[in-house]
């Protein structure tokens, strides 16, 4: 249990919480610290925490496989842009968004097959 913590986790500094998701079917595909995952539309996804974080100043590693798709794009996962920072980090959950960019398309919100989500701060 890290320093202020109620909720208990095996060593200090592993992660508070992660997740393995499709956001096609929508599926988790596995997870810890994770209840659920909400389907916001198309590339947009809340993660909600089985138990809250301690406060909203956690951080986020993201990364995410493109599948089949065969054009070359840059795709990232990222905190949903366009809202304040306050519906992205919330101490019960985290928003994301998957968006990709080409030479004829700028930012366009897509669901990946594989999206990955680990967060790192104290549990309340």
């Amino acid at each position: 249990q890290a320093t202020g913590e109620t909720a208990s986790r095996a060593v200090s500094g592993v992660a508070a919480a992660w997740i393995s998701l499709d956001m096609v079917t929508p599926t988790v595909n596995d997870s810890t610290n994770v209840s659920s995952a909400t389907d916001n539309g198309t590339g947009d996804f809340s993660m909600n925490y089985t138990s809250n974080m301690g406060n909203t100043n956690y951080i986020h590693g993201s990364g995410c496989a493109r599948g089949t798709t065969t054009t070359t794009v840059i795709f990232t996962l990222e905190g949903v842009d366009g809202v304040a920072a306050t519906s992205v980090y919330q101490t019960s959950l985290f928003r994301m968004n998957c968006v990709y960019a080409n030479s004829t398309s700028n930012r366009t919100n897509f669901d990946i097959p594989r999206a990955s989500v680990t967060i790192h701060g104290d549990l309340a």
